[in-house]
């Protein structure tokens, strides 16, 4: 692997490997070991590839089957449609950025996902206002690093996820609170608990559900908006290597909300056979009663 002599601290030359050897503005390569580095690739692909087709069977599940034509899984299906985009579209570059630690794919793919997924924040560099000349300090040729002023920062993570988190927890607290006011109705009819009728068992399982799907949504994501509001209180001192860590958390939402959905709906574990044993293919199978 091509490297040039450099001199550390003490004076003494060491071999460092860069990006692009021909680039004298090159960052420096860091390169894992191969008994780290393989079981990395092998983690990380599978991940993938487990977003991507995960996601991809609840589109097909809820567009193909007549029966799941309801409001409810209308939302699982935009929900399914953004998790497959992170997959298929968000996920591989980050996976070669994260093992290689270099950007291999320009400066033109790296705007064109930060327009995309930044809302136009970091394409129109709203996020260095007031802290210009340490930006264009830090960058060099193979990096993919983003920094946020104060005032990008919290306003970012204020409009991306503590205000969108604060009303979907207050949303599903008023659920919760229907169905509870809904389950004692019942009770205060004369139906006890092991004479539901099984539309209110119906309901009880979506609420849980909901709740479960809520709560890994924020654990995979708080942690992520933490030390991006906390780190330029403290003068950016999280390592890269933290920041790439929560970062992949925060994707593993997107594989999670498939196997949340198999493992509490049966009906969804008979249509992914049904997809995958080719059976989806027959005549008038859209119309097959799923429960």
């Amino acid at each position: 692997m091509p490297a040039e002599i450099a001199l550390n601290d003490s004076g003494k030359s060491v071999n460092v490997t860069l990006c692009y050897d021909a680039v004298n503005s090159s960052c420096v390569k860091f390169t894992y070991p191969l008994p780290v580095r393989v079981p990395l690739y092998v983690f990380l692909i599978t991940t993938v590839a487990l977003t991507v087709v995960g996601n991809l069977l609840v589109i097909i599940t809820v567009l193909h089957f007549k029966q799941l034509h309801t409001p409810t899984n209308y939302l699982i299906l935009s929900l399914a449609v953004a998790d497959l985009l992170v997959g298929g579209v968000v996920m591989p570059p980050g996976v070669m950025r994260l093992v290689e630690s270099c950007w291999y794919l320009g400066e033109l793919f790296f705007w064109e996902l930060s327009a995309i997924f930044g809302y136009g924040v970091v394409f129109l560099e709203f996020n260095v206002l007031g802290m210009e000349e340490v930006y264009d300090a830090v960058p060099c040729e193979g990096s993919c690093a983003l920094l946020f002023s104060l005032l990008s920062n919290t306003l970012a993570s204020v409009l991306a996820f503590y205000l969108p988190g604060t009303i979907v927890i207050s949303i599903y607290i008023k659920i919760l609170l229907i169905a509870l006011e809904q389950e004692q109705t019942s009770r205060d009819r004369g139906l006890n608990v092991s004479r539901k009728p099984p539309t209110n068992k119906i309901e009880a399982k979506a609420t849980k559900t909901l709740a479960i799907v809520v709560g890994v949504f924020l654990s995979s994501w708080i942690p992520f908006f933490l030390i991006i509001s906390f780190d330029p209180h403290f003068g950016y001192v999280i390592p890269p290597l933290l920041y790439d860590i929560f970062t992949w958390v925060s994707y593993l939402n997107s594989t999670f909300n498939p196997i949340i959905y198999a493992y509490f709906y049966s009906w969804f574990r008979r249509a992914f056979q049904i997809i995958v044993s080719g059976k989806i293919f027959q005549r008038g199978s859209s119309r097959i009663l799923l429960f």
